[in-house]
């Protein structure tokens, strides 16, 4: 499939100067099985993803929530 941003946010909290550990996440509650089987059955889907960038001592520096759009590719 083709995937699309289709909406997102990103908050900098603070400059790094070192070394960053990333995490991303679905949304809470998201129920990847029924994403996947909208997907298979229509074509399409959607997923909010959330992320945060953390320094070397584990303190958040951004945070981003995007809400992801996924199409099949066109033949």
């Amino acid at each position: 499939g083709e995937v699309y941003v289709a909406d997102s946010h990103l908050r900098y909290l603070k400059p790094l100067y070192g070394d960053l550990l990333a995490e991303a996440r679905l949304e809470p509650g998201t129920d990847w099985d029924a994403a996947l089987r909208l997907f298979r059955d229509r074509g399409r889907a959607r997923a909010t993803v959330t992320a945060r960038v953390l320094d070397g001592d584990g303190i958040a520096v951004a945070e981003f929530t995007g809400r992801f759009a996924v199409l099949r590719a066109a033949a």
